[in-house]
């Protein structure tokens, strides 16, 4: 439900999940693997998944979700290209986050995820 669910906000252009991965590092030698998406990227010492296209969501998701899952869906900062960028600062984390349309956690018992959505009204002003 939740692959399916952010498939279809990816649908509409300008988009962005972005995961936060609780477990790895952008140092961990796995992403080295020729099997691993490329769709990742770091702020410091934490690793983030991402996705902009809803074809490749399933993918990303396979590498990003575990436990303590957090992602954030959100409008794509006009200045931050994912494809291209290995390096996401703190400022452009707060922007993702400041812009996000809805943000997706673990439930409390790790069996299911809680939803989060901005209301419509205050996400049209963001």
């Amino acid at each position: 439900m939740v692959t399916q669910f952010v498939k279809s906000y990816l649908a509409s252009p300008g988009r962005l999940m972005i995961l936060e991965d609780h477990d790895a590092s952008p140092t961990a030698p796995f992403l080295r693997e020729e099997s691993v998406t490329d769709s990742w990227a770091a702020c410091g010492e934490f690793l983030y998944w991402f996705s902009t296209n809803p074809q490749t969501v399933e993918s990303v998701l396979h590498w990003g979700i575990g436990l303590f899952s957090c992602m954030a869906l959100s409008r794509l900062p006009s200045h931050w290209n994912p494809e291209v960028q290995k390096q996401i600062s703190g400022t452009d984390l707060a922007e993702i986050a400041a812009m996000a349309e809805h943000i997706v956690a673990d439930a409390f018992d790790f069996e299911g995820f809680i939803v989060w959505s901005r209301p419509k009204a205050v996400s049209a002003m963001a």
